[in-house]
């Protein structure tokens, strides 16, 4: 398990490609969209990379769905749970003809703002594809 973490959060991965981008996606939050970002301020948070049977059947224990999902985010008092399966991205990305890593930001992007207490909806939809493009021109700008 790999631990990043600084004054405002507290990250765990097993994946540390995974990790090192979420920690760029908050920096981001707390710089652009701080409204979110407090909503998951001085939690920690735990992301995991599964299959797509262990996701599926996850998603069959918590949602009552018997389906494959990208991502699955779960948030207690202290604590944030994001699990994501990049088989799922991937297939995604092929499915709607976009770049795998700007999926995956999109995804992670989309499991914090669950995790900030925005319910599935057009608006988180909207949110999502806003803080998308916005971290997407600073992220190509700085870290490519």
């Amino acid at each position: 398990m790999f631990k990043k973490a600084n004054k405002d959060f507290l990250i765990y991965s097993n994946n540390k490609k995974i990790l090192e981008l979420v920690y760029k996606i908050l920096l981001f939050l707390k710089k652009d969209f701080f409204h979110i970002f407090k909503e998951i301020q001085n939690k920690s948070i735990y992301i995991e990379t599964l299959s797509k049977d262990k996701i599926k059947e996850l998603k069959r224990k918590y949602f009552n769905l018997d389906i494959y999902t990208d991502t699955i985010t779960l948030v207690y008092e202290d604590s944030i749970f994001i699990f994501i399966c990049l088989n799922v991205i991937y297939n995604n990305s092929k499915k709607y003809g976009t770049d795998y890593k700007q999926e995956l930001i999109r995804v992670l992007i989309h499991s914090l703002l669950h995790a900030a207490n925005f319910p599935e909806s057009n608006e988180i939809i909207k949110l999502q594809e806003e803080m998308l493009q916005d971290f997407l021109k600073i992220f190509l700008r700085y870290y490519i």
